[in-house]
């Protein structure tokens, strides 16, 4: 019962946005059925918790295209789900169809041979050697039934064009600005209210996640199918399509990628995290090397922003986070003229509530910005 339970919250979930509240602009709606292919991060695939992948076909109807009317079983095209590890590295595959209620819910608690942290990249067109896009939903689902909290974490799609508008209103698609959407040179966490490990009434813990794209390989130079088995990396298949949005243009930019490559251009990458407090004093730095997923407590990053010890329990701040130059990476087809790459950034705050936690999260505010 309680199974089913939680299948239903996971569901609701797709019926209303405020479970994660998240900054998007046009070209990434979390809402918007306009896409193909999804990143999804996902965590917490363990004991405690469950973790579900919701793939929803509401409006456009493009997987059930030739499906008869009044189907109870699956004919859709499918969608093909691809498991990543932390280091970006390919860990198996699968697939899945829409059944009637055009909606696929897949426990991520019954994929064998995943790890507890990880990727999923969810293609319905490109690797499933469909010939027209088929457009659906995407979003992770994490739920524990002890405190019944639930968390949602929204796709990272990649969008096929930037649009321009005519004086009559209408949008028009502009040649070669098809871009993975959320990733950005410089991530910002508005504001962050303390970290602490207590769990009495009231508490707070906070979560900082950044996604990076790892792995060698070129980008392909025709849009066509890809062998199956022929890449085994993150980047690589996410390269398949195209790449972050900065710098602009048709060559677009790159991931702030770690370890080695076979491609010369591909060098490791870092990202600094700037903290300041309420009244923007600067409070300390930190640097990372991110991984493919990399989830880390504010409290470690940051004691200076660790929930007080006094009566007052919690320490308004925020955190600023950006991509280092990389001199190595400052062509047209790297990263732009500043050599400042691409990576995405996600919050998770808790406040304890006892029978039940209050959970708010959301992706970073992300800006293309190449001057800062």
């Amino acid at each position: 019962m309680r199974h089913k339970g939680c299948i239903l919250m996971a569901v609701f979930a797709l019926l209303v946005g405020f479970v994660a509240p998240v900054w998007a602009g046009h070209t990434a709606d979390p809402l918007e059925e306009e896409y193909a292919t999804h990143v999804l991060p996902y965590y917490k695939v363990d004991a405690g918790w469950q973790s579900y992948a919701i793939l929803a076909d509401t409006s456009f109807n493009d997987p059930q295209v030739g499906c008869p009317v009044g189907r109870d079983t699956p004919c859709s095209a499918p969608i093909h789900l691809y498991f990543f590890n932390q280091d970006c590295g390919l860990v198996r595959d699968d697939i899945v169809t829409f059944t009637a209620n055009d909606v696929v819910v897949r426990r991520l608690n019954d994929v064998s041979g995943i790890p507890n942290e990880g990727v999923v990249l969810a293609d319905a067109d490109l690797f499933s050697l469909n010939t027209t896009p088929k457009r659906f939903l995407a979003y992770i689902v994490l739920i524990n039934p002890t405190d019944n909290t639930l968390t949602r974490i929204d796709s990272i799609p990649f969008d096929p064009f930037l649009e321009t508008t005519t004086e009559a209103g209408s949008f028009i698609p502009i040649p070669n600005s098809g871009h993975w959407t959320r990733y950005d040179p410089i991530n910002t966490t508005a504001a962050t209210f303390g970290d602490s490990t207590l769990t009495t009434l009231g508490e707070i813990r906070t979560t900082l996640m950044f996604f990076n794209a790892l792995g060698g390989g070129v980008a392909q130079t025709t849009f066509a199918p890809i062998p199956h088995g022929a890449i085994d990396t993150l980047r690589e298949f996410m390269l398949a399509y195209g790449r972050p949005r900065s710098p602009f243009g048709p060559t677009g930019g790159d991931w702030v990628t770690t370890g080695s490559s076979t491609t010369a251009d591909v060098t490791p990458g870092v990202i600094e995290l700037n903290a300041f407090d309420g009244d923007e004093n600067f409070l300390g730095s930190f640097r990372v090397l991110p991984r493919c997923f990399e989830r880390v407590r504010l409290k470690d990053l940051f004691p200076v922003l660790a929930t007080p010890t006094g009566p007052q329990r919690f320490f308004v701040g925020h955190v600023v986070s950006f991509a280092l130059p990389n001199v190595e990476r400052t062509s047209p087809t790297s990263c732009g003229p500043s050599g400042r790459c691409s990576f995405s950034g996600f919050q998770e705050t808790v406040v304890e509530g006892g029978l039940v936690d209050l959970i708010f999260s959301g992706y970073m505010h992300h800006s293309h910005i190449q001057g800062h």
